[in-house]
């Protein structure tokens, strides 16, 4: 089962997103955040497998650390799943 965390500014549209993926038999929404902070909170506290990011969030000064963080966690993901 993938799990999602799903980053969005707008409540509304985070939560419409999470409840519509909720339906999904293979995916786990973790959960739906605000901010990067929130983002990067969760991160530390949660593993996901993917990170769904608003595109208009992708804009703000707060997301290169939130790809930061993920990045870091992917790579040291791949390097304990590597043979």
């Amino acid at each position: 089962m993938m799990r999602l965390l799903i980053v969005h500014e707008a409540r509304l549209m985070a939560d419409l997103t999470a409840n519509a993926l909720r339906l999904e038999p293979d995916l786990h929404v973790v959960a739906g955040v605000q901010t990067a902070a929130a983002a990067l909170a969760l991160l530390k506290q949660t593993k996901c497998d993917v990170l769904l990011v608003s595109v208009t969030f992708a804009v703000s000064v707060a997301a290169p650390q939130v790809s930061v963080r993920v990045d870091r966690t992917s790579r040291a993901a791949r390097r304990s799943c590597a043979p």
